[in-house]
C-alpha cells in the first residue's frame, strides 16, 4: 500500500491563504536553490494542495526528492502524480532517474530513451536522460544536458542552475560551474546562483573563490532574505564545514 504524501505544515498554511499555486512554486524554487530542502518541500506540497491539477509543483517536488535521495517518498508522490497525469512524460522521465538511482540501470536507460524518442523536444526528458547516463557511468551525459539547455528560452536561468546542481551532486564540480556561470549570465540578480557557486568551490576546497561567491550572496540578498539570515547565523566550525553544513542541514 502506498502511503499518502504528507500534509503541508501549519507554519506555511497559516501565512499563505491568499497565495496561489504559482507563488508557492516560486517560493519552493527559491528555497530549493538556496539549500533549504525542507522548506522547499513544504512550499511544493502547499502548491499541490492549492492546485493539484497543475503539474509544475509535482515535477519540482519529485526533482527535490530525487536530488536528496528520498526514493521511498518519491515512490509515494510519483504514484499519486501518475494517477493525476498518466500521460506526463516529465513524470516518466523523473521515474527513470529514480530507477537509475535504485541500481536498475537497464530499465532506467530504456525508459529514459523511450521518453526522448516519443518527446524529442522535451527539455525535462533530456535533463533526466543526462542524469540517468551520469548515474550509470555513461560519459555522454553532458551532451544530453546541453541539448536540454538549448531547448529552453535564453532567459531561463533555472534550467542551467538545476543542471549544475545535478552535476555537483554527482561529483562533477568543474562541469557544474560551467552551468552555474551560464545561469549567472542569464540572471545577475539571483543570490541562489552564487550560493550554489560557493558550494561548488567549497566542495573542491577553493577557499578564496568560495568566499567571493559568499560575498556576492550577501550583496544580492535583501535584508529579509532567508538565505542571508541563514548565512548570518552560521557561527561554528571552519569556513568550509560551515558552508557545506549549511547545504546538509
Amino acid at each position: 500500500m502506498v502511503n499518502p504524501p504528507p500534509k503541508p505544515p501549519a507554519d506555511i498554511d497559516s501565512r499563505d491563504r491568499d497565495y496561489d499555486a504559482a507563488f508557492c512554486v516560486e517560493q519552493g524554487d527559491g528555497a530549493f536553490f538556496g539549500g533549504d530542502i525542507k522548506l522547499a518541500l513544504r512550499w511544493y506540497t502547499r502548491a499541490i494542495d492549492k492546485d493539484p491539477r497543475s503539474p509544475k509543483p509535482w515535477v519540482m517536488m519529485l526533482h527535490v526528492l530525487i536530488f536528496k535521495g528520498n526514493l521511498a517518498e518519491f515512490a509515494a508522490w510519483v504514484h499519486r502524480g501518475m494517477t493525476l497525469f498518466p500521460d506526463s512524460f516529465e513524470l516518466k522521465a523523473l521515474s527513470a532517474v529514480q530507477e537509475a538511482r535504485r541500481g536498475m540501470a537497464a530499465q532506467a536507460l530504456a525508459d529514459s530513451q523511450e521518453v526522448i524518442q516519443r518527446k524529442p523536444n522535451l527539455a525535462m526528458g533530456r535533463l533526466c536522460r543526462g542524469e540517468v547516463l551520469m548515474v550509470t557511468g555513461d560519459r555522454r551525459f553532458d551532451h544530453e544536458f546541453r541539448t536540454g539547455l538549448d531547448m529552453v528560452p535564453r532567459q531561463d536561468w533555472k534550467t542551467p542552475l538545476i543542471i549544475g546542481m545535478i552535476l555537483m551532486n554527482g561529483g562533477h564540480h568543474n562541469r557544474a560551474l560551467e552551468y552555474f556561470n551560464e545561469a549567472q549570465r542569464r540572471n545577475q540578480e539571483a543570490p541562489e546562483i552564487w550560493y550554489q557557486i560557493a558550494l561548488c568551490h567549497a566542495a573542491k576546497g577553493r577557499r578564496l573563490p568560495m568566499k567571493r561567491a559568499i560575498e556576492q550572496v550577501r550583496l544580492l540578498c535583501s535584508e529579509t532574505d532567508p538565505l542571508l539570515t541563514r548565512l548570518v547565523h552560521i557561527r561554528s566550525g571552519s569556513i568550509l564545514s560551515r558552508i557545506t553544513g549549511f547545504w546538509k542541514s
